[in-house]
């Protein structure tokens, strides 16, 4: 079945708001699957899988412009980006980092929100730079395993978006709209 993106990244975001989580964060998560989803990648079963993991914490321990999230899911990641982009730190190292395509979904968030890129690596090679508008991947099949560090990337103008509707995957779908009625 066909949905809107405004329709995907909405009932993503009651999702989380059905799950406790608040309002700015909801939204944060619902823009993440909508960013997944216009770039072709299946962004409700990712981000579903980090909110129901529920909230930990994102406390970094700061320390030579770097700072280390122990804390599991999208929380930490949410934190690392925004430090990032508040050039509070130049590096963020995620221990424990929720999926990959989750992952890509906030770093896209972070990259819109704050008009730079993000680059993700794992054991010092590049996974993904994400910017506004796109993700750059050496491959997509990704063993991910272990930690992940981000650092910010200069700003990379990209064609505009065009597609409003996309195919998705009807379980994740069914399951979002039921969370959000919760």
């Amino acid at each position: 079945m066909k949905y809107s993106f405004n329709e995907i990244e909405t009932t993503v975001r009651k999702a989380a708001l059905g799950l406790g989580w608040p309002d700015g964060l909801a939204e944060n998560f619902g823009r993440a699957a909508l960013y997944l989803e216009r770039r072709g990648i299946c962004g409700i079963e990712p981000i579903l899988s980090v909110l129901e993991q529920g909230k930990s914490s994102a406390r970094p321990e700061i320390a030579a412009e770097k700072a280390v999230f122990r804390g599991k899911g999208g929380l930490s990641a949410i934190a690392a980006f925004d430090l990032l982009a508040a050039r509070v730190v130049r590096r963020a190292e995620l221990i424990h980092p929720c999926s990959m395509d989750a992952l890509i979904g906030l770093a896209g968030v972070a990259a819109r929100e704050y008009s730079c890129g993000v680059l993700l690596r794992q054991a010092g090679q590049p996974v993904a730079q994400v910017y506004e508008n796109c993700v750059c991947w050496p491959e997509r099949q990704i063993k991910f395993s272990g930690g992940i560090d981000a650092t910010l990337l200069p700003r990379k103008v990209s064609r505009p978006e065009t597609a409003e509707r996309r195919d998705i995957n009807s379980a994740a779908w069914h399951r979002s709209l039921a969370l959000a009625s919760l």
